[in-house]
């Protein structure tokens, strides 16, 4: 099956993520890189975390409702422990219930040796424009992700071209790309996030 055509400009291509599929299950890696730390520190940003995790529960719940277009309904990212000085992180997502509106699926988080990071949930309904609908199939989105760009050459919210507002409040643009319509948007669990993101560690971790 062929992928779609890529979009090499496109910022989480920069991130240098990759998604394979595995049976009912995808696959994801990526090399950490200083513009993915909070400035200054060498942690992970939880806001790449969230925005893998989002990505693949996308992904998979495209299985089951496209050509339809998956709106994100809530989104967690939990740490078992900082995500400092990680080279890299793998993660496995799998699909957790399907229901008549929400599908819900999960995202286990590991660096290079395997050690557990954190967990990370998505939960989706159908847009509710019947004329939006992915610019593809699943599996041609998921094949799209076998390959990364990159690598990210500015903090990830300046290529993203986040707007802070006011505390807890950001815009983030989108592209007037694809067959769904994109304007600008209020986003909380975006590449915007900076010091106090919508995650919930464990009392041994702390996100930035």
């Amino acid at each position: 099956m062929n992928a779609p055509p890529r979009d090499r400009a496109h910022v989480l291509r920069e991130l240098g993520f990759t998604i394979r599929p595995d049976g009912d299950r995808l696959r994801g890696s990526a090399t950490i890189v200083p513009e993915m730390h909070v400035p200054g520190t060498d942690t992970l940003r939880i806001s790449v975390l969230a925005t893998w995790v989002d990505t693949m529960t996308g992904l998979l719940t495209a299985r089951f409702i496209g050509p339809r277009v998956p709106v994100t309904l809530g989104l967690d990212v939990h740490l078992y422990r900082p995500p400092t000085g990680v080279g890299a992180v793998v993660a496995t997502a799998e699909v957790v219930k399907v229901g008549s509106e929400v599908v819900v699926a999960s995202v286990d988080i590991a660096d290079e040796d395997d050690v557990p990071v954190g967990t990370g949930t998505g939960l989706f309904m159908v847009a509710r424009d019947p004329e939006l609908h992915l610019p593809a199939s699943a599996d041609e989105l998921v094949a799209a992700m076998a390959e990364a760009d990159g690598p990210l050459r500015t903090p990830l919210a300046d290529r993203a071209g986040c707007e802070r507002r006011e505390p807890g409040v950001a815009v983030l643009p989108r592209p007037t790309t694809g067959s769904t319509r994109r304007t600008p948007s209020t986003v909380g669990s975006s590449p915007c996030w900076s010091r106090r993101p919508r995650c919930r560690p464990t009392p041994a971790a702390r996100c930035r």
